[in-house]
């Protein structure tokens, strides 16, 4: 289900009310991330200063709604991030495989093959961190996806300043063990 100029309401609700409100296209939404990505990239000056450019933490998303991947990816390339998209898990599992990416955030509901079994296919070749963002909001079934692997777990609908908050933590926590960048 592609969006157009459709009007996406996002409701968040932690503690204080916040609403979204998005009236922009795709092809908007990208031009937007792209201008303010690069009038921020500090690349081209670390460049200049001749050290080496840092690599951008990469993330996928897995979700099949695309206005979750078009929100949540626009906040990820404002907040600095390489942002790659995925509407279902096999989909999801293929560019993993193509290219491991620093952080997965992941949908448990989605076609051809679902947020617990991508998770486990996840881990059979890869400890990359993975943070379940879902409707789902059973007690059990968060304890269930935290045991094989998850590494953090976040109920929709959600704060999109402390999803990045949680992307922070679990970066900050890798980079000081060294595990990644």
């Amino acid at each position: 289900m592609p969006i157009s100029r459709d009007f996406i309401y996002l409701s968040f609700n932690q503690g204080i009310f916040y609403n979204y409100f998005i009236f922009l296209s795709h092809t908007e939404a990208r031009k937007i991330v792209e201008e303010k990505v690069v009038n921020t990239d500090s690349s081209r000056t670390e460049a200049y200063s001749g050290k080496k450019p840092k690599r951008p933490f990469s993330v996928l998303i897995a979700d099949d709604e695309e206005y979750i991947l078009a929100f949540v990816g626009i906040k990820l390339k404002v907040s600095g991030y390489q942002v790659a998209t995925a509407t279902d898990g096999v989909q999801a599992l293929e560019m993993i495989k193509d290219k491991v990416p620093d952080l997965v955030i992941i949908d448990l509901i989605m076609p051809r093959l679902d947020g617990p079994g991508l998770l486990k296919e996840i881990r059979k070749f890869s400890s990359v961190p993975v943070i379940i963002l879902t409707a789902v909001d059973a007690q059990d079934v968060v304890i269930k996806e935290l045991r094989p692997g998850a590494d953090d777990y976040l109920h929709k609908p959600f704060n999109p300043d402390e999803l990045v908050a949680r992307i922070e933590a679990i970066r900050n926590r890798n980079k000081d063990s060294g595990l990644t960048a």
